[in-house]
């Protein structure tokens, strides 16, 4: 990480050499190196309550499932992936807003769930 943050220092300081978007591109991934972990966590609390179903639904409503979530924090990922590259999101904001739609979405399954 701190060698990531070095480069992208440097990279703004000569903007002559890199471009706008590989500066963009390299927030990114740096703040994805934090983003990305907290996913997993993110996927557990939004399958915990869809874990609690019915006996009568199989087992492979809940692979489905899981993959349509995966699928979408995946395109909502790119999509702010190329909103951070294009300058329109910053990098930080970019990373960490899939994150913060899947932590309100797994609080609302939660209430649903418990209320």
């Amino acid at each position: 990480m701190a060698k990531m943050k070095s480069v992208i220092e440097e990279a703004k300081k000569t903007p002559q050499s890199v471009s706008r978007g590989q500066v963009a591109n390299l927030e990114y991934g740096y703040y994805n190196k934090i983003a990305l972990p907290l996913a997993a966590f993110v996927f557990g609390l939004v399958g915990a309550p869809l874990g609690i179903r019915s006996h009568r639904t199989g087992a492979a409503s809940g692979f489905w499932l899981s993959i349509i979530i995966i699928f979408g924090y995946m395109m909502l990922a790119n999509f702010m992936a190329v909103y951070a590259q294009g300058g329109v999101l910053p990098s930080w904001a970019a990373s960490f807003s899939p994150i913060v739609i899947g932590l309100g979405f797994a609080v609302f399954l939660i209430r649903q769930r418990n209320g």
